[in-house]
C-alpha cells in the first residue's frame, strides 16, 4: 500500500500540474474499513463510548489518524456523527456500531474527544453523513430508497453535531436519503438537492470554506 501510494504521488508531482493527490479511506470499525489488515484496526465508536474513558477515545482518534498518515492516506472519511437509533439494531442498518451515541448531546460530547485526537494526528478528515441517519432505518447501499422518518425537530437535532464540528474538520459528506417530512425535500435525494445545500448546508459552512462531498455513488443501490 505504501509503495502504491508513493508511486501515485510521485507521478502526480511529475505531472504538469504538480498537485499532490488526496487519498481517502474509511477507517471506522474492523468491519467498516478500507484497510482490513496490516494496521491496528479501529475500535468501533459505540464501543469507545461505552468505555466512558475520554483519554482512550482521544488516543483512538490519534492512533487512527497516525496509522493512515504513515501509509500514505492523507484524508479520513469520518468520523460518523449520525445519531444512533435503537430501532436500527433489528435491520441491516448502515450505522450499526459506527455511531458514538443515541442523542445529539452524547454524539457531541463523546466525538469531541475523538476529534481532538484526529486533530493532533494532523490527518485531514470529513465528518459524515449530513443530515444524519438517526431517523433512517434502511441502508442506502440496498436497492431501496432510504427515507428519513423524523420531522423538523428531529432534523434540527440531527444536524447540530455537524454545526458544532465542521469548523474543526476539512469538510463533510452528504447522505443518499429522502426527507418526505421536510418542505422541498420530499422527492429528491438530499445529495442532489439544491434546496438542501442552499438552505441547510451553506448556513453551516458559512464563511468556513469547507469541502462538501457526496457519499459513495458506485455501490449505492438507492442511487
Amino acid at each position: 500500500i505504501i509503495s502504491f501510494h508513493n508511486f501515485l504521488q510521485d507521478n502526480a508531482q511529475r505531472s504538469s500540474a504538480h498537485i499532490p493527490l488526496l487519498i481517502a479511506a474509511d477507517f471506522e470499525t474492523p468491519r467498516f474499513t478500507s484497510i482490513p489488515r496490516g494496521l491496528e484496526l479501529p475500535i468501533p465508536p459505540l464501543v469507545l463510548s461505552s468505555s466512558q474513558n475520554e483519554k482512550l477515545i482521544k488516543t483512538s482518534g490519534l492512533l487512527n489518524g497516525l496509522q493512515l498518515s504513515k501509509i500514505g492516506i492523507n484524508l479520513m472519511l469520518g468520523p460518523t456523527l449520525d445519531i444512533y437509533n435503537v430501532n436500527q439494531a433489528a435491520t441491516k442498518s448502515l450505522l450499526q456500531n459506527r455511531s458514538f451515541a443515541g442523542s445529539t448531546e452524547g454524539v457531541v460530547n463523546i466525538s469531541s474527544n475523538f476529534i481532538e485526537g484526529l486533530l493532533e494526528s494532523k490527518i485531514a478528515f470529513f465528518i459524515k453523513h449530513i443530515p444524519g441517519h438517526g431517523s433512517v432505518e434502511s441502508n442506502p447501499h440496498d436497492k431501496e430508497i432510504s427515507c428519513y422518518t423524523g420531522g423538523p425537530s428531529e432534523f434540527k437535532n440531527d444536524i447540530e453535531s455537524f454545526n458544532q464540528f465542521l469548523k474543526y474538520s476539512d469538510g463533510m459528506m452528504t447522505s443518499h436519503i429522502m426527507m418526505p417530512a421536510i418542505n422541498g425535500l420530499e422527492k429528491e435525494f438530499v445529495t442532489f438537492s439544491k434546496i438542501f445545500i442552499d438552505k441547510y448546508v451553506k448556513p453551516i459552512n458559512n464563511n468556513l470554506n469547507k469541502i462538501l462531498i457526496t457519499d459513495d455513488l458506485s455501490s449505492m443501490g438507492a442511487i
